[in-house]
């Protein structure tokens, strides 16, 4: 179709946002209406996503060549939401077709990254706890691998590829959780506050 990316980069993940609530709201109180206006919406975005498993509107449109090249562009965390929207509507309508859009992306992060292939930090941790339901709704247990290994991508210097680790006055690294590994974090750091707030360890 013609037209152009309108909003920031990161407006996909609000619609993923959108349709989990939906799905909340399906499950809570059915509405044939609002679940045929949903449907339409996941067409949608089943039609975006690339051969390859690919799916960012902002890359497909305004940047294709350079996809993965910058950690702060939330590529997963958008797909983070995705998935969640895709299990929540799953689970209030029966209907797969969503979750066989947020597998196929999975599938897509799979092949580039990973033991052996691509580092990866992504600014958001969204996409961890994604990659765990996942798992837990497929039994597919390359997904928590995949989860597993982005945490302890964390706090090994290997992010930075990205303008949010270069804003000192954001906190740099840790505004990412990206300055200490996620196992020895003690501190509540990040987009949701900074400072001397304690926290459990992860363990």
């Amino acid at each position: 179709m013609s037209g152009d990316f309108e909003g920031i980069f990161f407006n996909d993940s609000d619609v993923y946002k959108v349709l989990e609530g939906v799905a909340y709201s399906l499950a809570n109180q059915y509405d044939s209406e609002l679940e045929c206006e949903a449907d339409d919406i996941i067409d949608r975005i089943a039609s975006a996503q690339e051969e390859d498993g690919y799916l960012m509107t902002y890359y497909t449109l305004v940047e294709p060549e350079n996809k993965w090249t910058d950690m702060d562009k939330h590529e997963m965390y958008c797909g983070g939401h995705l998935i969640e929207a895709a299990i929540a509507y799953k689970h209030a309508t029966g209907k797969d077709k969503l979750l066989g859009v947020a597998c196929r992306l999975v599938d897509h992060y799979d092949t580039i990254f990973g033991p052996s292939k691509r580092h990866w930090v992504s600014g958001h941790e969204e996409i961890e706890l994604a990659l765990t339901k996942l798992y837990q709704e497929t039994s597919e247990k390359r997904y928590l691998d995949l989860a597993i290994w982005l945490l302890e991508q964390r706090g090994r210097g290997l992010g930075g590829e990205g303008a949010i680790w270069n804003k000192e006055d954001w906190g740099g690294p840790a505004y990412c959780q990206d300055d200490q590994l996620v196992r020895e974090i003690e501190k509540v750091k990040g987009a949701c506050g900074e400072g001397d707030v304690p926290v459990y360890r992860y363990v």
